[in-house]
């Protein structure tokens, strides 16, 4: 990190400008109540607003007068400053959501809240599990063989134990820590999804911007933009969502999840310091954060249509009035043509065909 970088990100990271923001206690308060406890990933309008009046009442009956607009002149300020994102759905009311530069400020505040105690014994191995799986991407098929060998081995050496009555299950405290890390993981996965939204939005406006500088031919020009989109599913990023996106669609994986969730919830070390849904909402959440992703891809293909089907029109209405005007030019200047050889014949009145290729 040089002064140079740090320096830029001060002035124009959405995030460090949410924390310095001016009503900041009321953002960060607000939304973590509204989309984090709720559980919830967006909101109509009028939800937004009638839950955002809610706490600003609640607020001055405990003495804080700070707060002298209304709730949707806030909600309307947010959204202009972008930390949150304001888009019109299927109906004609605006919704609301957390925009990526909130999502990293509400995560980053919650990392500072330490948890009663921190799980550095399944860190560790999570650490572990993840270095062997990088290292054995890298393994010939001996070498492979011979891990799944040993893996085989300490399976059959764990179960002649357990039958010889040497079993030792997992300490409260082991429970409790793991599921602390499975929280956090579902958490910023969540989150993540944000960033992926923005990307195909930024695609988006690319795009457009594409269409509208561009002096290709129609066909190149939509060969130009597929490509711009293709790119974006070969990144890194693009490659895991689909890999997730395949996985979570999976009919097993979700019969497993659901399972899992069940024999979770039955524990009582679970119970003791269970406090959010998040783990148990992590398919629903999940499958509604997926799904914005790919409908905003959608969204990028049909305005792509549309965007070059406008522009083709356009270009058409401008060939029609050049055509109107020639039209317009030969019949004030019929006296003069008439007794002169016929150089050009024109059946009106002429329409050209809008038809898009």
């Amino acid at each position: 990190m040089t002064f140079e970088k740090a320096l830029s990100l001060y002035r124009n990271d959405k995030t460090l400008q949410l924390l310095r923001a001016e009503h900041f206690p009321l953002l960060v308060g607000f939304c973590h109540l509204a989309f984090k406890q709720q559980d919830k990933i967006a909101y109509s309008q009028s939800e937004l607003q009638s839950l955002l009046g809610d706490y600003l009442y609640a607020l001055r009956r405990k003495g804080f007068d700070d707060y002298a607009l209304s709730s949707l002149d806030y909600l309307q300020k947010w959204a202009q400053q972008g930390y949150l994102r304001r888009y019109y759905a299927v109906a004609d009311e605006p919704v609301y959501e957390l925009s990526p530069a909130a999502e990293n400020a509400l995560k980053w505040l919650e990392d500072l809240n330490k948890q009663q105690f921190v799980g550095t014994h399944s860190r560790l191995l999570q650490f572990f599990h993840l270095l062997k799986q990088i290292a054995s991407s890298g393994s010939n098929q001996e070498e492979r063989i011979q891990q799944l060998e040993e893996a085989r081995d300490k399976i059959d050496k764990e179960i002649e134990q357990v039958r010889a009555g040497h079993f030792v299950p997992l300490s409260d405290t082991q429970v409790k820590e793991t599921y602390f890390l499975a929280e956090e993981t579902a958490r910023r996965l969540l989150s993540d999804f944000r960033q992926v939204e923005e990307n195909f939005r930024e695609l988006d406006a690319q795009t457009r911007q594409t269409i509208i500088k561009s002096s290709l031919a129609k066909a190149d020009l939509l060969d130009n933009v597929f490509e711009q989109q293709d790119y974006l599913w070969s990144t890194d990023q693009g490659k895991s969502f689909l890999a997730f996106w395949e996985f979570l669609m999976s009919e097993h994986m979700q019969h497993e999840l659901e399972t899992l969730l069940e024999k979770i919830n039955d524990i009582p070390a679970i119970a003791e310091v269970k406090k959010e849904q998040v783990v148990d909402r992590i398919k629903t959440n999940l499958v509604e954060a997926g799904d914005k992703v790919n409908r905003s891809n959608d969204g990028l293909i049909e305005q792509i249509r549309k965007f070059v089907e406008q522009r083709n029109l356009s270009e058409s209405r401008h060939i029609l009035r050049q055509i109107e005007q020639i039209e317009s030019l030969l019949i004030e200047h019929k006296e003069i043509s008439e007794g002169r050889a016929v150089w050009m014949e024109i059946d009106l009145p002429f329409k050209p065909s809008f038809i898009m290729d």
